[in-house]
């Protein structure tokens, strides 16, 4: 049987960090190098549909239905956003009471069973979620072989970086997963003595926690 895919959470618990820039981006390079991408967005911006063109993204047809039961996964699908690229977009309401409901056990039953499903129909699943942490950002970490956390380099997310650093590795003690994948830096230009002074808060809460600083950078 062929291996099951690998699922990646995109997280920052700030705001503004670039959390949907880097999914899509990551997203459309795997597609481009020929791996089968699925993008879940669990983010209330509903961030990742403003990729996706023409469709319509209604609550009978969005990840939030799937969670809630109103919907089967291939109804909400999008597929072909780009080829080898399938995106499971977010309607806000909808996706606002199915992640209320997380701790429920139908709602959470059936988040399992959408990543079982996609694991298997999927090189890639990656995960987008809101800047703020939630049951649902935890539960779908808890499921996830790795997260990559995109840093912007401003005040904020510079802060709030220990955070999101610590709570996947409170998953990790518990659940034996995720891993640290990266931190990757977004929105990189100037040279203002300021962007060189987080660049360097960056790199030294990367060496302090222990997870790879990836030499990427998404411009």
């Amino acid at each position: 049987s062929k291996p099951l895919g690998e699922i990646i959470t995109v997280a920052h618990t700030k705001g503004g960090a670039g959390k949907t820039t880097m999914t899509f981006n990551l997203a459309y390079s795997l597609a481009q190098c020929g791996a089968r991408v699925l993008v879940i967005d669990l983010d209330q911006q509903t961030g990742q549909s403003a990729f996706i063109g023409e469709h319509e993204v209604d609550s009978k047809t969005d990840v939030g239905a799937v969670l809630l039961g109103y919907a089967e996964l291939d109804e909400a699908l999008i597929t072909g956003v780009h080829p080898n690229l399938d995106v499971l977009p977010a309607e806000e309401l909808s996706l606002g009471s199915a992640s209320e409901q997380i701790d429920e056990p139908d709602v959470l039953d059936r988040f399992h069973t959408l990543i079982d499903t996609t694991r298997e129909r999927w090189d890639i699943v990656l995960i987008d979620t809101p800047g703020h942490q939630s049951r649902l950002v935890s539960t779908a970490m808890r499921r996830s072989n790795g997260v990559i956390v995109p840093m912007v380099p401003e005040a904020g997310p510079v802060t709030e970086l220990p955070t999101i650093l610590n709570t996947i590795r409170a998953a990790a003690e518990t659940y034996r997963q995720p891993e640290v994948y990266g931190i990757i830096k977004l929105r990189i230009w100037g040279n203002s003595v300021y962007r060189r002074v987080a660049e360097e808060q960056i790199r030294t809460i990367a060496d302090e926690y222990g997870v790879p600083l990836l030499h990427n950078k998404v411009p």
